[in-house]
């Protein structure tokens, strides 16, 4: 999981969107849990250390569980300094977008996702590395 001064460090749009964006790439799957019987929820963490796009900028020290369900504009509270706060609304729009992709899309679709959110935001889509 990321430092808190390794996302502070993250002082542009492009940085946050290709830092998110290779998480989700190199992780290859959702942050889920099962909540109910068979259906399974997007998570900021789920099962097996995934994180989700906000989810991998939460510090494990910062993490709550009570913030599970909350979305992101609710989450402030977790954090114990107004530079964080300060940092996350100033990029709630990006963050939201993002969050959307991972929560909404399917993972074959997220790509395509990418496309549109650093249009909409202006930045660059780095090509996916392969190993």
């Amino acid at each position: 999981m990321i430092s808190s001064q390794i996302r502070d460090s993250l002082k542009s749009p492009q940085c946050i969107f290709n830092y998110v964006v290779n998480h989700l790439r190199f992780q290859g799957k959702k942050s889920e849990r099962f909540k109910y019987k068979n259906t399974k929820y997007c998570y900021y963490r789920g099962d097996n250390g995934t994180s989700c796009a906000i989810g991998c900028l939460i510090s494990d020290e910062e993490y709550k569980p009570e913030i599970e369900e909350l979305s992101i504009n609710k989450i402030y509270f977790i954090f114990n300094d107004l530079k964080t706060i300060e940092w996350f609304h100033s990029n709630e729009n990006l963050l939201f977008s993002l969050q959307r992709v991972h929560d909404h899309y399917p993972i074959e679709n997220w790509e395509w996702e990418f496309h549109l959110i650093s249009i909409k935001f202006g930045i660059q889509v780095q090509p996916p590395f392969y190993i």
